[in-house]
């Protein structure tokens, strides 16, 4: 069944969707972790939905059901184009990439959605990426926000290529016909099985001249000819949906557009088959457990019968037969071999078998009462947590701005951040106490905002020793990357994770010593994410503020790892050490 659109098929539907130009973009969603929801109000057409399925697939269609994620990209994307006006919609080169482009004011921002691999989706503006969906790294390029988008090694464009080109391809390729024009040709699977009738199971490279020339009039048919978005089956069962007319199936179902088409399709898709959870895992291995120790109590109590109306027969067996090296000694009744102990009569060797027939019994009802017995459950994480990145071995929090900031942990760690990440156009910002940890807050397209550091000065003083005293407030300073040396004045000397700040300092005083801790999404995974109660509340779905207290650590943290889902360890090294006391609570459930 088709995973995925092809190259030609999302050229198609971009055709389609010339009209949504002039759209203006109402909401965004994000129903579930691959799942784009835009809605548009078209002053023609009213209300339309796009729906982008970054894992290949993208149509018009209904309202998706499902409770909408906040925070992180959804919430940055939703600033940057909600109200806007789509000002084109294309494909990008001959790629699985759409590109929507959008007005809003004098801004141009411009949505990149990647629908290959795990797919991806980017916030661009003058060609640097503002935002990604997903932060990944390939050999090629980098998609991170800052960086320049570069685009994928570019495919070939079946519907720009020339018979020479198309020949070359083949001849060149190393596959058999169908994946050569699949790949190489870009055509994808549906177009190049239907070119290739006939043919299959030949190379690629030792087609023939003339038969590359029909083959050529072939793709051209398919690529040029009229189209007709269907369903197509086989065996009954639904394999692709294709804008083109494809041979080889043994019934298909047309449709009006390819986005009906598309829409149709997706509902015939098998539904995945979940795997129990831990839970159910256990109960049915309780239940196995408990039916196999009823049929072996079941056969030991019909061989305690068999030896109380055999008596006569056990009792002459014992007396006259040999037993083993361990005093036991067996005999055959009604085809079942019996093991007794030879010295015993045959009424204590059916009571034996009887006892032990009752010990099964009790472990076999054991066994179905824990399999129905209620056990507590930890709350589950929507989504899976994803690979830990680069900031996350620091203490680090995002900014409400969308800055990220790191911090040290102690004096090895402060050094190292300072000296690995604080380039030029970052920032710096240190608490006026001694020991507390260096904050580098990291550019983007602009230096850091006023509010990120005024988050990082506080950010600073909360992880400080302040805590553990029990300040309620004190003042902290930021500077420029270019004011930060390792350099001391002639004849001092600078001890581990100390640096000279040389300047003038921005001062941020009388601050209040708190801290949030709350649930983040980033890239598509739940995160749990300690800073300044201002950069949690503009990320986070529910969230904790606190202040040094009186309520002692270790209680706290247990009670917090409950409420989140999470680990203690998770939790602990979050925080800073010493008392709490719990400012404000925002759907989460503390006892």
């Amino acid at each position: 069944m088709k995973k995925a659109l092809s190259s030609p098929d999302l050229r198609a539907l971009v055709e389609g969707w010339q009209l949504l130009v002039g759209a203006r973009v109402e909401q965004v969603q994000r129903p579930a972790a691959n799942l784009l929801h835009f809605k548009l109000r078209h002053r023609q057409r009213g209300t339309l939905h796009l729906l982008v399925d970054l894992q290949g697939w993208a149509w018009l269609g209904d309202a998706p059901a499902g409770a909408p994620t906040t925070g992180g990209f959804v919430t940055e994307l939703r600033r940057h184009i909600r109200k806007a006006r789509i000002e084109s919609i294309g494909q990008l080169g001959a790629d699985r990439i759409l590109e929507l482009r959008f007005a809003a004011g004098d801004r141009r921002p411009v949505l990149l959605l990647e629908l290959f691999h795990r797919g991806n989706a980017l916030l661009c503006e003058d060609g640097v990426i503002v935002q990604a969906l997903r932060r990944q790294q390939f050999r090629h390029r980098t998609l991170v926000p800052g960086q320049a988008y570069q685009p994928p090694p570019s495919p070939s464009d079946p519907f720009a290529a020339s018979e020479v080109q198309f020949a070359e391809q083949l001849s060149a390729s190393k596959r058999e016909l169908v994946p050569a024009l699949a790949v190489e040709c870009n055509l994808g699977g549906d177009l190049a099985e239907t070119a290739a009738r006939g043919l299959t199971g030949t190379r690629a490279a030792a087609l023939p001249t003339a038969t590359i020339a029909e083959l050529w009039q072939r793709v051209r048919t398919l690529l040029d000819g009229e189209r007709q978005p269907a369903i197509h089956y086989r065996d009954g069962e639904p394999v692709t949906v294709s804008p083109f007319s494809l041979e080889g199936f043994d019934e298909h179902r047309d449709f009006e557009s390819l986005d009906a088409a598309i829409a149709a399709f997706r509902e015939l898709r098998p539904v995945p088959v979940e795997e129990p959870d831990a839970d159910e895992r256990r109960e049915a291995k309780q239940r196995e457990a408990a039916a196999q120790f009823d049929a072996e109590a079941a056969q030991l109590r019909n061989d305690g019968e068999l030896l109380f109306t055999h008596a006569a027969v056990v009792a002459e067996a014992l007396a006259t037969g040999e037993p083993d090296h361990r005093g036991r000694l067996k005999i055959a009744l009604e085809g079942r071999e019996l093991e007794l102990e030879a010295e015993l009569p045959a009424e204590s060797n059916a009571s034996r078998l009887f006892d032990a027939a009752k010990r099964l019994e009790r472990k076999a009802q054991r066994a179905r009462e824990l399999a129905t017995a209620p056990r507590p459950r930890q709350r589950k994480l929507t989504t899976p947590a994803g690979p830990q990145e680069w900031f996350e071995r620091y203490r680090w929090f995002i900014a409400s701005s969308g800055e990220i900031a790191v911090a040290g942990r102690d004096a090895t760690s402060n050094d190292r951040i300072v000296k690995r990440y604080l380039k030029a156009g970052d920032r710096y910002a240190h608490a006026d106490i001694h020991g507390a940890p260096s904050v580098v807050v990291k550019h983007g397209t602009e230096p850091p905002s006023a509010a990120a550091m005024d988050e990082a000065c506080r950010f600073s003083l909360a992880c400080s020793r302040a805590w553990a005293a029990g300040v309620a407030s004190g003042h902290a300073y930021w500077v420029k990357s270019d004011q930060v040396s390792k350099t001391p004045p002639a004849g001092e000397f600078l001890p581990k994770g100390a640096f000279m700040v040389r300047g003038r300092r921005k001062w941020h005083r009388n601050l209040p010593v708190e801290l949030a801790l709350g649930e983040i999404e980033r890239d598509g995974a739940l995160k749990l994410m300690a800073g300044p109660p201002a950069a949690v509340q503009a990320h986070a779905s529910r969230w904790i503020t606190l202040k040094p207290g009186f309520t002692e650590r270790k209680p706290l943290v247990a009670q917090l790892a409950s409420a989140f889902g999470q680990s203690r360890e998770a939790v602990e090294k979050l925080l800073p050490g010493g008392g709490y006391e719990i400012i404000s609570l925002h759907d989460v459930n503390i006892k």
